[in-house]
C-alpha cells in the first residue's frame, strides 16, 4: 500500500476508514460518505499484497 503524497511505500500503523468512489457512478452512503468499511493495519503483521479486495453488490 503507499502513502497518499509520499515516495515511499507503507502507511502508519492504525485503524483506516475505506471510502469506495467512482468517476461515473452514485455510490452509495454506506460505501461512500457513511463507510461501513473498514482496515486495520499493524506492525509485524503477516504479509500480504497490500492490496484489499471488496466485492460490492447494488441493491
Amino acid at each position: 500500500m503507499k502513502s497518499d503524497g509520499t515516495s515511499a511505500y507503507g502507511v502508519v500503523p492504525g485503524v483506516y476508514r475505506i471510502t469506495v468512489t467512482h468517476a461515473g457512478k452514485a455510490i452509495p452512503a454506506k460505501y461512500g460518505t457513511k463507510t461501513i468499511f473498514g482496515r486495520e493495519v499493524f506492525e509485524g503483521g503477516r504479509s500480504s499484497s497490500g492490496s484489499i479486495d471488496l466485492r460490492l453488490k447494488s441493491g
